[in-house]
């Protein structure tokens, strides 16, 4: 049995950032001095509603995975921690909707 795992990680001076999605479940973990945090928390991999390339309140660039009424975002801009470049939220984005099989919406 083959299991799927996409991680995309953004590494900081002090911590990292996962977006970790397999079968059953997405997740967005965020570890600072080796301490995880998830925001939000996981939900089911069946509740990815929609793959969202938009803007931020800065205007920078910005990747928002929907889950039901959740929000997982990974941001791009100098006032975040772990920020993402814009071609990678491209990559990400396309590997994302190849994947599971979304379109990609603009806001």
């Amino acid at each position: 049995m083959i299991i799927l795992l996409f991680i995309f990680i953004l590494i900081g001076v002090f911590g990292k950032k996962k977006l970790c999605i397999n079968h059953q479940k997405i997740a967005l973990i965020y570890e600072l001095f080796g301490i995880k945090r998830f925001h939000p928390s996981p939900s089911s991999r069946q509740d990815i509603l929609r793959l969202e390339r938009g803007k931020d309140t800065y205007n920078q660039p910005c990747l928002t995975i929907w889950a039901g009424i959740k929000k997982y975002d990974i941001l791009s801009g100098e006032f975040y921690f772990f920020p993402a470049t814009p071609p990678e939220l491209d990559w990400l984005a396309h590997e994302l909707s190849d994947w599971l099989g979304l379109p990609i919406t603009r806001e």
